[in-house]
């Protein structure tokens, strides 16, 4: 995603990238994502030099995620799809290095034979909707 900003009167533009995390160390967390962006300054083209990397806390509190936003500085507007490929494979390694997760959503799925697991209302059932059509 990238925004229009402005910078003494000079059009600059801002990627911001969202990027989630388990139960983390939120200092640690902004550490790593600045240390990371500020590396790629050198190496990444479209990442701007003059324009320091910075990290907030936004949106905050996800219902199973920390999450914070990483923004830094484009040359301009196609810039931000290289910018943002290297820096979340930089950053993936880097937190899969120092253990940090990221939520993945899971889902449990039982299967029973056992009769008294079945649904009691006939109408709810799949294999007597299908017998229905018939």
């Amino acid at each position: 995603m990238v925004e229009r900003g402005w910078r003494d009167s000079d059009k600059a533009l801002l990627a911001a990238l969202q990027l989630d995390v388990l139960n983390s160390d939120a200092d640690r967390v902004e550490k790593i994502l600045v240390d990371e962006a500020s590396r790629a300054l050198e190496t990444v083209p479209g990442l701007l030099r003059d324009s320091a990397p910075f990290v907030r806390f936004i949106p905050g509190f996800g219902q199973f995620s920390l999450d914070f936003m990483l923004i830094c500085g484009v040359g301009n507007y196609v810039d931000q799809y290289l910018v943002q490929h290297e820096l979340r494979k930089r950053i993936y390694n880097r937190f899969r290095d120092a253990g940090i997760e990221f939520p993945v959503q899971q889902r449990n799925v039982y299967v029973s034979s056992n009769r008294s697991n079945e649904i009691p209302f006939q109408a709810l059932r799949s294999k007597d909707l299908l017998r229905e059509r018939r």
